[in-house]
C-alpha cells in the first residue's frame, strides 16, 4: 500500500481496491512504454523494469505480466512476440507504433481530468512531489 496511513479496516479495504485497480491500469500502460523504448525485449526483462520503474520490493505476478503481454498481442494488436532461444521476444507491431502516442495521450488526460474533477468538486488537492521517492 502507498505511504503509512493510520486508517480502520474498511477504508483500508476500500483504498487496498482502488490502489489494485490503478495499480492494473499502470502496469498495463507502463509494460507498452518499456516494449517501446526497449525496442525488443524479454518477458523477464520487463518485469524487472516494471519494479524497478514503480518503485516496488514486491515481484510483479508472472500471472499479471503474461496475461497483458498476451492481450495486447491477441486482443489488441499492439505487441507482436516470438520464440527466440526456448524464450518469448515481445516488441511493438506496426499498429502498437503508430498508435503509441495516442494512448499515452489518453493516459496524460485521464490523469488530468481526474485531478480537474477533484478540483471542480472543490477538494484540495495536495501538493504532487516528482521525485523517486514518491
Amino acid at each position: 500500500m502507498i505511504g503509512k496511513i493510520k486508517m480502520n479496516n474498511q477504508t483500508l479495504n476500500l483504498i487496498d481496491r482502488l490502489e489494485k485497480d490503478a495499480k492494473g491500469s499502470l502496469v498495463f500502460i507502463l509494460i507498452l512504454a518499456i516494449i517501446h523504448t526497449e525496442g525488443e525485449t524479454w518477458g523477464y526483462q520487463i518485469k524487472k523494469k516494471l519494479q524497478v520503474i514503480m518503485n516496488s520490493n514486491q515481484e510483479i505476478n508472472d500471472s499479471t505480466l503474461y496475461t497483458t503481454l498476451r492481450n495486447l498481442e491477441k486482443n489488441y494488436g499492439f505487441v507482436d512476440s516470438e520464440f527466440i532461444n526456448k524464450r518469448r521476444m515481445y516488441k511493438l507491431t506496426m499498429y502498437g507504433k503508430d498508435h503509441i502516442n495516442d494512448i499515452y495521450e489518453y493516459w496524460i488526460k485521464l490523469l488530468k481530468q481526474s485531478l480537474f474533477s477533484f478540483k471542480s468538486l472543490g477538494l484540495e488537492i495536495p501538493k504532487i512531489k516528482f521525485s523517486e521517492d514518491l
